[in-house]
């Protein structure tokens, strides 16, 4: 007899599905496995994230520094000086800085006002310092001859000097700045000359725009070197070069020197946002004015150009400190008549040769001031340090408290430095030391 084969044989077994607990098991392992790959997924967003922003904040230090840097080795360019120039009258105490480069230490109330003239004024953000600097940063020298004075160098109040393209005794000259600047209704620039024979003093004088004095080879430019004490433009450029009203000018009329356009920029910290730290908008920027008045460089009575005061350089700086290293008499640090050596700084910034390192220096101690030009002690070095932070925060990040930077101290619960949302941005500094180069 033939036996029919059986329906539960082994052949059929292995034909089977899963079982329920095979498929539970096979998924929970499967879920597992993918909620590892999407923690790990999100722990790189996050780090790609984070090191995206560092990465930006680092570039945008580094754009704001090449900047401030730049410009700052070049303060002076002209021949403009420190302080004041030797004859100036009174008994006044000389500060150890004011025209090619000044400070305006951890501002407050109305110093913050970038150009005091201007109705509508960028501010600086409080306790920030702002740095100005001022010389020849971005046209030619020009070589220039006096044509003639309204009066005797004594009692000179305008002049004209004419600029050739070509000549016998200088190279060939492009005059396009000077045409640009000599126009019928532009700004009335300060221009710098310094006469060509060494050791007499330059002056400081304002142009009198007028296209009509334009050639392809020559150029004539009047100025005015003092009014009859209105304080218009020529009288605060006057301030630039002497106090003395009855000093006379010095070059006579039929010599040569040299003439340059004086510009003045302003960089500081703003914030376009709220003062707290989730919506500010902090950056570094700059103004450029027209020199010692603190009005926008801009034609008088007309509106300003935003840019002209509030140039963005680069965002999320929350603090800009500068610190100026003289040759004072302090500890045994000096630069020396062949400008090498050291200067000293003391840990605690007290009784050293910086300035606005520590909250213990005194800007009015002798060792940076002097009853006249002669004793002010020669500025050599200018320290930036700039604060920024990454443009987001990290909320699972803490960054320490910051207690000072430079002579500036922050309160525990400083709203854009301090506060626990603030600490959830992470911040870096940059520092850079500039040896001035024309000073």
């Amino acid at each position: 007899m033939i036996k029919k084969k059986s329906l539960a044989s082994p052949g059929n077994r292995r034909q089977r599905g899963f079982t329920l607990i095979e498929v539970l098991v096979s998924t929970v392992v499967f879920v597992q496995i993918i909620l590892v790959a999407l923690l790990i997924f999100d722990f790189n967003r996050r780090v790609t994230r984070v090191q995206t922003r560092v990465s930006d904040m680092q570039q945008s230090l580094r754009v704001g520094q090449d900047e401030i840097v730049r410009t700052t080795r070049m303060a002076g360019r002209s021949g403009i000086p420190v302080t004041r120039p030797i004859g100036a009258v009174g008994a006044e105490t000389f500060p150890p800085f004011r025209l090619a480069v000044s400070v305006a230490n951890n501002v407050t109330g109305a110093a913050r006002q970038i150009a005091p003239t201007d109705g509508d004024t960028p501010t600086a953000l409080a306790g920030t310092d702002i740095l100005t600097v001022r010389g020849n940063f971005s046209t030619p020298h020009y070589h220039m001859t006096l044509l003639n004075l309204d009066d005797t160098q004594e009692n000179a109040k305008e002049g004209t000097v004419t600029i050739a393209r070509t000549s016998a005794s200088h190279p060939e000259q492009d005059l396009t700045d000077l045409a640009n600047a000599n126009t019928d209704g532009g700004i009335p620039e300060a221009m710098i000359l310094i006469p060509s024979t060494p050791g007499e003093s330059y002056v400081v004088v304002e142009l009198e725009p007028a296209s009509a004095g334009n050639t392809a080879d020559l150029i004539t430019m009047n100025f005015v070197i003092k009014t009859d004490g209105g304080m218009e433009l020529a009288d605060q450029y006057r301030a630039l070069w002497t106090n003395d009203d009855t000093a006379p000018f010095p070059m006579a009329p039929g010599t040569a020197g040299y003439l340059a356009i004086l510009e003045e920029y302003r960089f500081y910290v703003r914030n376009d946002g709220d003062p707290v730290a989730e919506s500010a908008r902090t950056r570094l920027s700059r103004a450029r004015l027209l020199p010692g008045t603190g009005a926008p460089w801009s034609v008088p009575g007309v509106a300003v150009d935003p840019l002209v005061l509030s140039t963005d350089i680069s965002d999320n700086i929350l603090d800009l400190q500068v610190s100026l290293g003289f040759d004072t008499t302090f500890g045994t640090g000096t630069i020396g008549d062949t400008g090498l050596g050291e200067i000293t700084e003391t840990l605690d910034g007290d009784e050293d040769d910086w300035l606005f390192n520590n909250t213990a220096d005194d800007i009015d101690h002798v060792a940076f001031t002097a009853p006249n030009a002669d004793g002010v002690p020669p500025l050599y070095y200018v320290r930036i340090t700039t604060l920024a932070r990454t443009g987001g925060p990290d909320t699972k990040h803490q960054e320490p408290v910051l207690t000072s930077l430079e002579d500036r101290n922050y309160a525990v619960d400083d709203a854009l430095v301090n506060s626990e949302e603030a600490r959830m941005f992470r911040r870096r500094f940059l520092k850079t030391t500039i040896d001035l180069r024309n000073l």
